[in-house]
């Protein structure tokens, strides 16, 4: 075990995405159910989807024997008022205040930005970590439900219903997807509002492919859409994972079987390319689409509960 003293304490430094992945999966390993090993291109790519800067928005901590041994990070919230932050500890240095002092640093660091709040997430497979946080101020508000599929060669595409036709997302369609998008969710949790570039950025970085974005079309209007990204893990026997990333019908289209139609024809492509799993999470209060996922496969794993606290009256 690390010892307080050993510890240096900083900012992120350019470059650190290896040293990200290596304590990521040290940390995550031991008791995450649904554990795939993330190498560094993963985390750059994250990185740079969501605006995070090493140097700006991350706290470490580091020591000689272990290097990064914990970090913290401040990102943008739905919320304008807020930054949302998370903290990780390798399981070697845990229980030497380490995990504190990062949490106090990127808390300050929310403060100096004029924002008066912080949120974060907790997976309910981790009990301390949600009592480190509460103990510390923070309050549940909301829960994600995290469902996996683990046989996707199994998945049989289904045709749109009657009336409807499904047909791939272009580049140039992508503005008519974030007003879709946008129109569907407008209003929940913490939504944050897309626009069609950020499709194509992920498309041209690779985490968006071909085919794993789709509408359900009504004459000419989209009705619902579905969207998948590609997850690549550093474990090559595990390969790469599907994400189910956003799927929604408009209301007045609901109860047809568009939802079903739109994840196999999602699911069924990313089998086609090598892809053996899916993943998601939904609002663990929408029963009617966690009875939809569970009617094509999808069994529910663990809950991350969503946390925050004003810092500043």
């Amino acid at each position: 075990m690390a010892n307080y003293s050993e510890v240096t304490f900083g900012p992120g430094y350019p470059d650190m995405f290896e040293d990200i992945a290596a304590l990521y999966n040290a940390t995550s390993r031991p008791d995450n159910p649904d554990h795939v090993d993330l190498d560094g291109e993963y985390f750059r790519r994250s990185y740079e989807r969501l605006r995070i800067d090493p140097e700006d928005d991350v706290a470490t901590a580091t020591t000689p024997e272990l290097g990064l041994v914990g970090m913290g990070i401040v990102t943008e919230s739905a919320r304008p008022d807020m930054g949302y932050v998370s903290v990780m500890v390798h399981p070697a240095a845990r229980r030497i205040g380490i995990g504190s002092r990062l949490l106090s640093t990127i808390e300050d660091m929310v403060v100096q930005r004029g924002l008066s709040w912080a949120e974060g997430n907790v997976p309910s497979y981790r009990p301390e970590a949600l009592r480190f946080a509460t103990k510390r101020g923070y309050s549940v508000e909301w829960t994600w439900l995290k469902m996996m599929h683990h046989r996707l060669d199994s998945v049989r595409a289904l045709g749109a219903p009657q009336e409807y036709t499904i047909i791939d997302i272009p580049d140039e369609r992508a503005e008519e997807w974030a007003a879709l998008q946008n129109a569907i969710f407008e209003g929940q949790f913490r939504y944050r509002p897309v626009t069609g570039e950020y499709l194509v950025e992920m498309r041209k970085r690779g985490d968006l492919r071909n085919g794993l974005a789709v509408f359900a079309m009504k004459g000419n209007q989209p009705v619902g859409y579905c969207l998948g990204l590609v997850m690549h893990s550093a474990d090559p026997s595990v390969g790469k994972r599907l994400l189910i990333h956003g799927i929604g019908v408009v209301p007045e289209h609901r109860g047809r079987g568009l939802g079903r139609s739109l994840c196999t024809t999602v699911m069924h492509r990313a089998a086609r390319m090598g892809m053996r799993e899916a993943e998601l999470v939904v609002d663990s209060t929408n029963t009617a689409a966690i009875r939809m996922y569970e009617a094509i496969g999808f069994g529910q794993r663990y809950k991350r509960h969503w946390l925050s606290k004003k810092l500043v009256e």
